[in-house]
């Protein structure tokens, strides 16, 4: 019941969203890079609704090659026990069922130590810095590639948001925000 109560709620915020949904509908995005992908399994996510959008599991070695071998696509990385990566997915659900294009899914918990590092040297551009000024590896986390080069990134979910209770949600200005920003990223990086 609180998933069905939380989709409607989403597809309320998101209606006044003002992007209209016409413009961005059915974008493409070519990825030149063949990539072993299999339907994500997105049931661990509790907010993300009935209708879920087009999520294809990946390796962390595809992505990698996605960049190295100046690929395109959108990447979300996260894992389901994240509570921001639980109330992140479900706007993103939103933004990939609106503009109709692929989402590779990236699980954090399928990673070696080898592939944060590998992750560090390859896509640390993403990343969000630290006080130090540092990059630092946090989820959820989303970017766009095209051909090679980043198009755009955004972690975590919007300044002045952090759950403290469990069923806290962002406000409809917040979740507006949210969806922008992966909105951008994705035509950023279609054809």
């Amino acid at each position: 019941m609180r998933r069905i109560a939380s989709a409607v709620l989403l597809s309320l915020l998101l209606c006044g969203c003002g992007t209209s949904v016409s413009e961005s509908r059915d974008l493409t995005i070519t990825n030149p890079v063949e990539v072993t992908a299999v339907p994500a399994d997105m049931n661990g996510y509790e907010w993300i609704g009935e209708t879920v959008g087009d999520f294809q599991d990946i390796s962390w070695s595809d992505m990698f090659r996605i960049v190295e071998e100046k690929g395109s696509g959108v990447i979300y990385i996260g894992r389901f026990d994240c509570d921001f990566c639980q109330r992140a997915v479900p706007v993103l659900n939103q933004a990939v069922l609106d503009t109709g294009i692929t989402c590779y899914v990236v699980d954090l918990h399928n990673g070696q130590y080898e592939d944060y590092r590998r992750a560090e040297e390859l896509i640390s551009e993403t990343f969000d810095v630290d006080s130090s000024g540092q990059p630092v590896f946090y989820v959820p986390e989303v970017f766009g590639i095209k051909n090679g080069v980043f198009t755009g990134s955004h972690v975590s979910l919007v300044d002045g948001f952090v759950p403290s209770e469990v069923d806290e949600q962002m406000s409809d200005a917040q979740v507006k925000k949210l969806y922008d920003l992966y909105l951008d990223i994705i035509k950023a990086t279609a054809d």
